[in-house]
């Protein structure tokens, strides 16, 4: 008796848990900033334009670019 209502209880918890997880969302922006990004080892992000100089710094918060440099 106690094993199918936990049966019947993990069932129902293991359905409902991915109703409530957050999905990531896409931030979809106009102007975003224009050049080649390179990820660097500490983790920031590096902008260079067409002739290869390094124009800006940028490191990831919230799934946002935020220029530091």
């Amino acid at each position: 008796m106690y094993m199918k209502k936990i049966f019947i209880f993990l069932l129902i918890f293991s359905i409902m848990i991915p109703a409530f997880a957050e999905t990531p969302k896409k931030i979809y922006k106009k102007n975003l900033p224009q050049g080649t990004f390179k990820k660097t080892r500490n983790g920031t992000y590096v902008q260079y334009d067409s002739k290869g100089k390094k124009i800006g710094t940028y490191k990831l918060n919230n799934g946002e670019l935020k220029r530091i440099k």
